[in-house]
């Protein structure tokens, strides 16, 4: 109740514990609401009433009431784009699956970074129905649909994003760095007690950490900056014949779509031992860590029901041979009976002592240290696994970066070769040598830039012309 208030800024009354909790003052408070599934009752889109019906919903008294979500907003948006994007995250991932969802929008405070733009989303851990709260919806624990989350996040973000700020717009990732091969070190989140504390001068361990990631970060900016220049600085430059800057830019989108190529049977083979490969769930890991003592049980008490069998029958049996070999010689009918009950005795004793096994494995596996055990032999099972998914995401991620720059390296092609056809004279400066061929590209494109912008208007008017008759020629319809 207490954060439901904090966070919606209102005044809520704990009809459990009786207390008042005002933060009708409190500030940054831009926007909120309750969100509910179709079919609730009336009574769910008041905060009081729901958070109290919440409560009274448990019957332990450290049970988990709610999940609190926060969720870093993109400061680029307005407040009705911020808001049509939290509302889609809401609606597909609470509202579709019966749950509430209680959201509150918070604007960053008169101090520290002004891009802090968040939400704070209070969902309570049972599903709601027109009769009230239900029962808990346990699937939703663990890291899989936490993971879930945040790549549903990522990718509704990112398409608001884009709507907004088009094809240009800045891209997120729920990744963390070393997934996404970035070689840097993750900065850590300093709350709210530590950035007052910095903002006061005060030095802080996670502060000074995040200061030195960030001088980190800012050195290889300008080292991404001065790469382009440094193959200048290092061979000097030369002015290239296009006929020679045309070729080995065709060579190098050739060489790169050839390397598209092969990521991408590398990636079906990838995906093909993706399906082969089924990781283990902490059940059947139970169930192989008792199978050896499971089929000794099992073995054992085969066997004393078999000798139970086979010494009651024998026992019942009361044939005329039987009972005159019994008034012949008592005494060796009596030994005889006790070698069958030492005999039974025994195959019972085996039995005991298989159980008694089998059931000292049953406890130690559900002790936490058997527990532990279990979750490392699932994570083994699933490393083959997320070994191959990293590798998917690598290959993806560089088929795609190797596809832009071919792409990149034939557009570059053509447009030179379309100022040669308008009767344009090309000199591209260039560096006598290069390293790395994105490099090069980008140097082609840039000497291409500035030829064009040093022509005059009626010369780009006459290449226009060509360019558009040479596009009819290809389709046949030019004269």
């Amino acid at each position: 109740m207490a954060a439901a208030a904090y966070r919606a800024g209102q005044c809520l009354t704990d009809e459990r514990t009786g207390r008042i909790h005002d933060y009708t003052r409190k500030e940054g408070v831009e926007w909120n609401t309750v969100a509910v599934p179709p079919g609730s009752p009336e009574w769910s889109l008041k905060r009081e009433e729901l958070w109290n019906r919440a409560e009274a919903a448990e019957s332990r008294v450290n049970a988990r009431t709610a999940r609190e979500f926060q969720l870093s907003l993109p400061h680029e948006l307005d407040l009705k784009q911020r808001k049509a994007l939290v509302i889609e995250f809401v609606a597909r991932e609470f509202t579709a699956k019966g749950l509430v969802a209680d959201i509150a929008l918070h604007k960053p405070g008169r101090e520290g970074d002004q891009r802090n733009y968040h939400a704070h989303i209070l969902v309570p851990t049972r599903a709601i129905g027109p009769t009230g709260f239900g029962p808990k919806l346990r699937e939703l624990n663990g890291v899989q649909q936490l993971e879930a989350w945040r790549k549903s996040w990522a990718d509704i973000q990112n398409r608001h994003l884009e709507t907004a700020l088009g094809k240009e717009a800045p891209k997120v990732s729920h990744l963390s760095l070393v997934e996404q091969n970035i070689a840097r070190n993750a900065q850590i989140h300093l709350g709210p007690h530590v950035s007052a504390m910095e903002r006061r001068g005060i030095r802080t361990d996670r502060g000074t950490l995040n200061a030195a990631v960030r001088h980190k970060i800012e050195i290889q900016k300008i080292g991404n900056r001065v790469a382009e220049y440094r193959d200048i600085l290092k061979y000097g430059t030369e002015s290239r014949p296009v006929d020679r800057t045309v070729l080995d830019l065709t060579k190098l989108a050739v060489t790169m779509t050839r390397s598209v190529n092969e990521q991408i049977i590398e990636l079906k083979e990838v995906l093909e031992a993706k399906k082969a490969i089924k990781p283990w769930s902490r059940k059947q890991i139970e169930a192989a860590v008792l199978h050896p003592e499971k089929q000794a049980m099992l073995k054992a008490k085969a066997e004393f029901e078999a000798k139970r069998r086979e010494l009651g029958t024998a026992g019942q049996s009361l044939s005329h041979k039987k009972v005159m070999a019994w008034l012949h010689n008592p005494a060796k009918q009596v030994f005889q009976k006790i070698a069958h009950d030492i005999q039974l005795d025994l195959a019972a004793g085996r039995y005991a002592a298989a159980k008694r096994a089998h059931d000292k494995v049953a406890r130690s596996v559900k002790t936490p240290w058997g527990k532990a055990r279990i979750d490392e032999l699932a994570a083994a099972s699933r490393k083959p696994l997320t070994e191959l998914r990293t590798k998917e995401r690598r290959l993806r991620r560089e088929a795609k970066r190797d596809r832009i720059w071919a792409r990149r390296a034939a557009r570059v092609a053509d447009g030179l070769n379309l100022l040669r056809e308008g009767g344009v004279a090309v000199s591209i400066t260039m560096p006598k040598k290069t390293d790395l061929d994105k490099l090069f590209i980008r140097h082609a494109e840039r000497g291409l830039v500035q030829t064009f912008n040093t022509l005059s208007p009626t010369v780009k008017q006459n290449l226009g012309k060509t360019i558009a008759r040479s596009l009819g020629l290809g389709l046949g319809i030019g004269g």
